[in-house]
């Protein structure tokens, strides 16, 4: 199975654009602010994916079933969320 090293690079994108919009507000839309919730969910699914990748890199056996950790991320918000609170 052939892996990018870019596999994560969208997720990682977007959680770098929230962490831009957040560090600064006057980048942010005055009418519709970005909710806290994106940001969790851009790093999840950004550290979700780069788990999946050294998974693939590293036990290229596994192939498509290193993408199941995908699953885990609306427990893992879940639990972040309470941890918080």
């Amino acid at each position: 199975m052939l892996v990018s090293p870019w596999s994560c690079s969208p997720s990682c994108s977007k959680a770098g654009l929230e962490l831009i919009v957040r560090a600064n507000p006057e980048l942010a839309s005055k009418t519709a602010p970005p909710p806290a919730d994106y940001l969790l969910v851009s790093v999840t699914v950004a550290g979700l994916l780069a788990v999946a990748l050294i998974l693939a890199l590293t036990i290229p056996s596994l192939n498509h079933w290193t993408l199941l950790p995908l699953f885990l991320s609306s427990s893992i918000e879940k639990a972040w969320r309470r941890y918080r609170r």
